[in-house]
């Protein structure tokens, strides 16, 4: 079963700001553990797995108004894995 996303619209303010929650929402597990670097990467992913997240639930028809699903549980997610796979020594 192929899942085609489309994008309808324009960006908008609350699309940035939701955009902000996922990347704090994916750092903040990491924060004490990760060199700058690896936090951009983690953020850089977080924003992209919750734009699919989000666009899953709409796929879906999932009625979530402040897709607390798509970004805080699949950032919050992404960012308890990435502390596994990013964290150093050095840092913490």
């Amino acid at each position: 079963m192929a899942i085609r996303l489309r994008h309808w619209g324009s960006p908008s303010v609350i699309g940035a700001a939701a955009g902000a929650g996922a990347g704090l929402a994916a750092i903040l597990p990491a924060s004490g553990f990760v060199d700058p670097r690896w936090a951009i990467l983690i953020g850089l992913g977080a924003g992209i797995f919750c734009y699919l997240g989000v666009q899953l639930n709409s796929k879906l028809r999932i009625h979530d108004s402040l897709v607390v699903c798509g970004v805080h549980g699949i950032g919050g997610t992404w960012g308890a894995l990435a502390t596994g796979l990013y964290a150093t020594v050095a840092v913490n």
